[in-house]
């Protein structure tokens, strides 16, 4: 039978500034690359299939923290999803743009 470890308050307290710090940073971690796609138009080397995954991944950890009632990695995840969202689609539409401008080019 595995033992459950006691955590005083004050453990407590740093491993909750710990979990919140992680959900903070991991919110915010795809903001650098939706700006510089959204001002730059240039999709070169992002893979759809990897910013679709973090879509599917995330949602799945939605789903989790709404079931077990933990809001901060839930807001964290949400905002995730939605940078995830926006990135997707950028990468879609930039790329169709590119196709469509190709074929014209092609066709003259």
């Amino acid at each position: 039978m595995s033992k459950v470890k006691q955590i005083d308050n004050q453990s407590l307290f740093y491993i909750n500034v710990i979990g919140t710090a992680a959900a903070v940073i991991s919110s915010v971690a795809l903001l650098p690359q939706v700006f510089n796609v959204i001002y730059t138009r240039n999709v070169d080397g992002l893979s759809l299939s990897t910013t679709l995954l973090i879509m599917i991944t995330t949602s799945l950890w939605i789903f989790y923290h709404i079931k077990m009632g933990t809001y901060a990695p839930l807001v964290s995840a949400s905002f995730n999803f939605i940078f995830a969202g926006i990135l997707s689609y950028y990468i879609i539409a930039i790329r169709n743009d590119q196709a469509q401008n190709d074929y014209v080019i092609f066709q003259k």
